[in-house]
């Protein structure tokens, strides 16, 4: 099942961000976004398991991805490309414009992913993360 976060989502959600990324957007974050008009943060469900999420900023003409996470234990089971997919229908729906998010250079397995969704390089940012570089990707949806 996908659905919208809710409050009791957020500690799955941190303590994922923390096993997959090593850092995290943070309890206080999520919590505010519970009232942000803009937040569009998405989590799935099976069997009772907390499987993953994504949360954005959707403004009504650009999304942005913040954080796209599902368990490594659920990871290449389709349950990425159906969140993913859910999450680029809302926005179709929503008649979204463009998407954008960034990626490490050297995650390839989140670039392979992305670039099956049709996403383009728009720039570089050297250095953003700590002694890496930042791919800023974007896809057009109208």
């Amino acid at each position: 099942m996908i659905r919208k976060y809710t409050e009791k989502d957020i500690l799955p959600m941190v303590e994922l961000e923390n096993e997959v990324f090593c850092s995290s957007l943070g309890m206080a974050f999520y919590h505010r976004d519970l009232s942000n008009p803009l937040a569009c943060h998405w989590v799935l469900i099976e069997n009772g398991v907390f499987i993953g999420f994504i949360s954005s900023i959707f403004d009504g003409v650009s999304a942005e991805i913040l954080n796209f996470c599902i368990k490594p234990d659920f990871q290449r089971q389709t349950n990425g490309s159906r969140l993913f997919e859910f999450y680029l229908n809302y926005l179709q729906k929503k008649q979204a414009e463009t998407i954008v998010l960034e990626v490490r250079k050297s995650n390839r397995a989140a670039r392979a992913f992305y670039d099956k969704y049709g996403f383009k390089c728009i720039r570089i940012r050297k250095n953003y993360y700590q002694e890496e570089d930042a791919l800023f990707l974007q896809k057009n949806i109208r």
